[in-house]
């Protein structure tokens, strides 16, 4: 009953630790966001304030810590042999869970030992029903790199199979008939060896995205190789386990092996998280290019959200031009139908066309806006100068193809004042049609002729344009950040990954007054454009932050990182050294230099102004 006693302690406190832990997450990503909803949205990426299979491990601590607790209040159970408990394994799963490096990233995880290829066959033999070849690790570790499986097998079960084994050894000694099937052993093999082999397989097969293979821990929790009663096999299955690569621990853990687990987050120092800052030199997307000329940005702020509701509101004028360029595009009659149909069709179809356009124009609308709205809370500009207001010598960057996307979609339905401002964005180029008279000299006062804001409230320009080929490593650069966030690279990485798997010609810009092409969507995810990741890309390899309002991207990206190279982000825990533009300290927190800094989006709306 002592064992039993002793397993019931052991339950009680795994079941109380597990209750009170607080697992190791992945830093906070170095990204500084000045959206209103991006931080509510996207934290969960990075932030899991679970491990998978914590709550299993949980329930089925609570299940075998009732059934044992009841077995005990049994005054018979003194009489009764021991109750047969799934203790042992589960107390060595949460020792596991509690030293293994962290961050765990999961708990009892099934991967599949089979190659792709093999995995794709095997698929149709599933739904005919034979068993999926799948290896369950209990505890995935390091972020991956490690995978730890406990075992609780003692020396006698594996004793009894050696004696099995030796059995089928003597039958085909003894058998007269040398031809018929034996079950002798023609290798040394038992079931711990076929677990190794499969752990092994399954490791093989499920590489990290560093390409690297996770290591496969063994944790022999009950077997003792060095037992005098034992067999020599014991100790040359540890060994060929260990020659296949496996790391072997042997024994349970002892107390002075645990380390404290993970206070709550009640019981912490209460530190705050250190904000990021940006870089002296900011990459400038084309959603930010778009709303630095935007109407919305500049314009004076109506007094009351009623008249912000009015402001947008498209002029007749608007909705006419609209209409004509929908029916532009129309499709002409084949001349092969009756009149009286034909009539009737077109009639039709000009009415769900108006329908359709006034629908597209009421959400544009609403859109604006709530643009609208969030300037009147804080403008992007005031946002940018507070932000930059610390930082000295501050240049802005930005793509050549951002810069010539910007200015042909200006140039197509950007209004008057918006078409001056793109100009003043960028000098060098030709002014639009009916803007050749404009003085080019001063291209600040452009910028700002007609904003709320003063002259030279942000010091834009000039903007600088960066044209070198940034698709090679770019570390030593010299304009990059020699020391950025291991994040920068995890995120450069990303980017180079998805366009390698593009084929993206050289931008040669069409005339200026030509049709706006739509952005390529990438094949690796149609969610992404080849711009916005190129743009992040340039970032990211320089050690540079990129200036971004184009908020659905950035999820993206960051999913992409999630599922392909969280082992090499930097960790949080208890015990971790905390990274900060890839110095490890101790000390006090430091802001780190963002890697993307997100703010709101500011549309084209000049046009769309009810009283334009």
């Amino acid at each position: 009953m002592e064992s039993s006693h002793a397993e019931l302690a052991a339950l009680k406190r795994v079941y109380s630790e597990i209750l009170n832990f607080v697992p190791t997450t992945i830093t906070t990503p170095p990204i500084l966001d000045s959206s209103v909803d991006f931080a509510e949205e996207g934290k969960d990426l990075f932030h899991r304030d679970h491990v998978p299979g914590l709550r299993f491990l949980r329930e089925s601590v609570k299940r075998d810590l009732d059934v044992l607790q009841e077995f005990l209040d049994n005054p018979a159970s003194a009489n009764l042999p021991p109750l047969s408990t799934n203790a042992p394994y589960l107390v060595g799963v949460w020792n596991e869970v509690l030293c293994a490096p962290h961050p765990v990233l999961s708990i009892f995880k099934s991967f599949s030992s089979l190659p792709n290829h093999a995995h794709i066959a095997q698929r149709s033999r599933k739904e005919q029903g034979s068993k999926q070849q799948t290896v369950k690790i209990d505890v995935v570790a390091d972020n991956g790199r490690k995978w730890i499986r406990i075992n609780t097998l003692k020396n006698a079960r594996l004793l009894a199979e050696f004696r099995e084994i030796d059995s089928y050894d003597t039958d085909s000694s003894s058998d007269e008939e040398t031809d018929r099937p034996s079950l002798a052993q023609k290798e040394f093999d038992n079931t711990l060896l076929q677990m190794g082999r499969d752990l092994i397989a399954a490791s093989r097969v499920n590489p990290l995205p560093s390409g690297e293979h996770p290591q496969v821990v063994l944790c022999l929790t009950r077997l003792d190789p060095e037992d005098p009663d034992g067999d020599q096999r014991i100790g040359t299955t540890v060994q060929c386990l260990r020659d296949m690569g496996i790391h072997v621990v042997l024994g349970e853990r002892s107390k002075g092996d645990l380390p404290t687990p993970p206070l709550t987050e009640a019981d912490g120092d209460g530190e705050t998280p250190v904000c990021s800052q940006p870089t002296e030199r900011i990459n400038l997307d084309l959603s930010i290019l778009i709303a630095l000329v935007s109407d919305l940005t500049h314009a004076p702020l109506p007094p009351s959200i009623e008249e912000a509701q009015k402001r947008f509101v498209p002029p007749q004028k608007y909705m006419d031009w609209k209409k004509a360029r929908a029916n532009g595009k129309g499709k002409r009659s084949n001349g092969t139908v009756v009149a009286e149909e034909q009539d009737s069709s077109q009639q039709q179809s000009s009415d769900n066309m108006d329908s359709a356009i006034e629908l597209d124009v009421s959400t544009h609308s609403k859109a604006l806006m709530n643009q609208c709205l969030q300037e009147m809370g804080k403008g992007m500009v005031q946002e940018i100068h507070d932000r930059i207001s610390g930082l000295s010598n501050v240049e802005f960057w930005t793509t050549s193809e951002a810069k010539e996307r910007c200015l042909r979609i200006v140039s197509k339905i950007g209004g008057e004042r918006e078409k001056r401002r793109v100009h003043a964005l960028f000098p060098d180029t030709a002014p639009a049609p009916g803007l050749q008279d404009e003085k080019q000299h001063n291209p600040e006062a452009h910028l700002w002729d007609g904003s709320r804001y003063p002259a030279s409230f942000v010091h834009f320009l000039p903007i600088r344009i960066y044209t070198e080929d940034f698709h090679d490593d770019l570390t030593d650069h010299p304009l990059s950040d020699k020391s950025p966030h291991p994040f920068f690279s995890v995120l450069a990485d990303t980017c180079s990954r998805l366009l390698n798997k593009e084929e993206i010609p050289h931008p040669r810009p069409p005339p200026r007054g030509s049709h706006i092409e739509r952005a390529a969507v990438m094949k690796a995810n149609p969610k992404l454009t080849a711009h916005t990741v190129q743009s992040l890309a340039l970032g990211a390899k320089l050690g540079w932050t990129t200036l971004t309002a184009n908020k659905a991207s950035v999820k993206v990206i960051l999913r992409e990182i999630a599922t392909h190279h969280l082992p090499d982000l930097p960790t949080n825990g208890p015990n971790s050294i905390r990274s900060v533009n890839g110095n490890k300290t101790h000390g006090g927190p430091t802001a780190p230099r963002a890697a993307i800094w997100i703010t709101d989006p500011r549309s084209l709306a000049e046009g769309m102004r009810s009283d334009s």
